[in-house]
């Protein structure tokens, strides 16, 4: 009984979670001002839906978001920097391996363009994180257990993208981004927020605005620092998925998510 009761309160939060989700939307959509803001922050907007759920339960007595940091600017810089080496070792990875060549070096930070996709990689990273790890982690560890919270959360975040062009073309970018997950969940766990949000926009600009490789299977920036040719795009690489749905990038993920665990998993036991 006292499980059943644990599910309903994640249920019915889950519920009006989605309520709220199209609620936002169609606020945004009233306020045609509000375009110009949509198109330049991306999934910012989530954040909108967490809050009005997060306050109408009012669950901040609960537990809380992860959002208070003392060192949220030390945290945010850690995530960041493991995100970029990360993506880092895919690009080098597939250049060596001949998956990727590289045909050219740009000036891309003298592109208004450029300063435009890292602002709309930054709201994603807030915005999907905010829902993801700060909310849908947080209040399924507090009614459940923390390894719920992140499977359920990892589950969620792999679904979101399966209307992105390539996803389903074969099970390795749901894989991946189910792995990615617990990279941006160990990092909300063992650090904060911030430094999952750090990864992911990392992971996100420089995927697509420094190494020119599709995000997601929804493309590069417009003007991007490296220009490249997909040579052999396949399971190494990632096929029209880009390298979210590679090889490459589960065995970066993996050694993340063991990186991680090495580095904090004697000293904060997940529970």
């Amino acid at each position: 009984m006292e499980n059943l009761k644990k599910f309903g309160h994640i249920l019915i939060r889950l519920l009006v979670l989605v309520l709220m989700f199209f609620l936002s939307i169609f606020i945004f959509e009233k306020i045609k001002a509000l375009d110009s803001f949509i198109d330049l922050t991306g999934n910012l907007f989530l954040c909108l839906p967490v809050f009005l759920t997060y306050f109408i339960f009012k669950d901040y007595k609960r537990y809380d978001l992860r959002l208070k940091d003392k060192k949220a600017l030390k945290n945010f810089g850690f995530g960041s920097l493991i995100g970029i080496l990360s993506m880092t070792l895919v690009f080098i990875g597939d250049v060596l391996l001949k998956r990727i060549e590289v045909v050219g070096i740009q000036n891309a930070f003298a592109s208004q363009g450029f300063y435009k996709y890292l602002i709309l990689m930054l709201g994603v990273g807030i915005g999907e994180e905010m829902l993801s790890r700060g909310y849908m982690q947080n209040m399924v560890s507090h009614f459940s257990n923390r390894y719920l919270g992140i499977l359920l959360p990892g589950l969620v975040f792999a679904a979101l993208h399966f209307f992105n062009p390539g996803a389903l073309n074969n099970p390795l970018p749901a894989i991946n981004l189910f792995l990615v997950s617990i990279v941006f969940a160990l990092l909300t766990l063992y650090e904060s927020l911030w430094a999952a949000i750090g990864y992911h926009f990392t992971w996100n600009i420089f995927q697509g605005g420094v190494f020119a490789m599709s995000v997601s299977g929804t493309g590069q920036a417009a003007n991007t620092l490296f220009v490249i040719n997909v040579i052999n795009p396949d399971l190494v690489y990632g096929g029209d998925f880009g390298p979210e749905g590679g090889l490459l990038v589960t065995g970066v993920l993996l050694a993340a998510i063991i990186f991680l665990y090495a580095k904090y998993g004697k000293d904060k036991e997940i529970k």
